[in-house]
């Protein structure tokens, strides 16, 4: 493959000719409290799991989701299996958690089990993997301070091993709706004899709905 040689032209019309310079701000970090029936799910790793692969994919994974589309809006799955979410009602204050899904299945039934992620897939959909080999579209209608729908799975698979959720789109092509979901995983590599003996796999799944109707789990 030949290289290519490209020029990079400023486009003075994005210059602030009066900029200065950056400030540190001493501002305080907003902080907010709330009060939980029960503790948000933390998978620690194993001693086995301690590798740069695992730390990286698991041992630094926020537990709290922002969502995109509802920006005074978080999530979060507690260790009873419940996703919550969380509305920003004042500048100091955060509103009472709210159930939207429960996780049915027995996530430790898996042995190497991760901790569960959730990605909002749109406005109304989402992804959410139970951390066990598990994965979940569910349609959760227009999120925001008035929504109180509960979310509803209208399609599991499970999967040969536990994953995370690193990412999901949902789109419409003529007629036919479909969610796009990358997974990571990080597996035992027989052939990686160098490294820590681990390797990363990352799995793009589409799923589509069959002449208009809704998906199938």
């Amino acid at each position: 493959m030949a290289a290519s040689n490209y020029s990079l032209k400023v486009n003075r019309d994005l210059l602030d000719p009066n900029f200065e310079s950056y400030r540190l701000s001493l501002d305080a970090i907003p902080t907010y409290n709330v009060e939980l029936d029960a503790a948000v799910e933390e998978v620690k790793l194993k001693d086995t799991q301690y590798t740069l692969e695992h730390m990286r994919a698991f041992g630094m994974y926020n537990y709290l989701h922002l969502d995109p589309w509802y920006e005074d809006s978080v999530l979060f799955v507690d260790c009873k299996g419940r996703v919550l979410s969380l509305t920003v009602t004042l500048d100091t204050a955060l509103g009472k958690p709210r159930e939207v899904y429960r996780i049915t299945a027995d996530p430790e039934r898996c042995e190497d089990r991760l901790c569960a992620s959730l990605s909002l897939t749109s406005a109304t959909w989402a992804a959410l993997s139970d951390g066990a080999g598990r994965l979940y579209l569910l349609r959760t209608g227009k999120r925001g301070d008035s929504s109180h729908m509960k979310w509803e799975p209208l399609f599991s698979e499970d999967m040969p091993e536990p994953f995370t959720i690193l990412h999901s789109v949902s789109h419409v092509q003529a007629g036919v709706h479909s969610v796009e979901v990358l997974l990571l995983r990080i597996q035992k590599d027989p052939q990686e004899t160098k490294g820590s003996g681990y390797s990363v796999s990352l799995e793009w799944i589409t799923v589509a709905n069959a002449a208009g109707h809704e998906f199938n789990g």
